[in-house]
């Protein structure tokens, strides 16, 4: 509740910031995207929506295709920190 920020993973390459708001055009309007510059896993993103109801719409991408594979997402550590105290 509150968060406005998702966290987005594993894909095998570092993915371009258009990919990714083409990705989630649908769900509303991404205010910010940081990219991983490091593959651990993979490479991972933080996508910030315009307000929480675009965040909903995204978590239900949750294992859709992207950049030819599954994708993980779950909201954003640093929101839950900061809507949780």
């Amino acid at each position: 509740e509150g968060c406005r920020t998702i966290w987005v993973g594993w894909t095998d390459r570092r993915p371009e910031e258009e990919e990714i708001t083409e990705f989630f055009k649908d769900c509303g309007v991404v205010t910010d995207i940081r990219i991983s510059d490091h593959h651990v896993r993979g490479y991972f993103a933080h996508v910030q929506f315009e307000d929480t109801h675009c965040v909903d719409e995204a978590m239900r991408k949750q294992g859709e295709v992207f950049l030819e594979k599954r994708i993980q997402i779950d909201y954003a550590y640093m929101d839950k920190v900061a809507t949780n105290p």
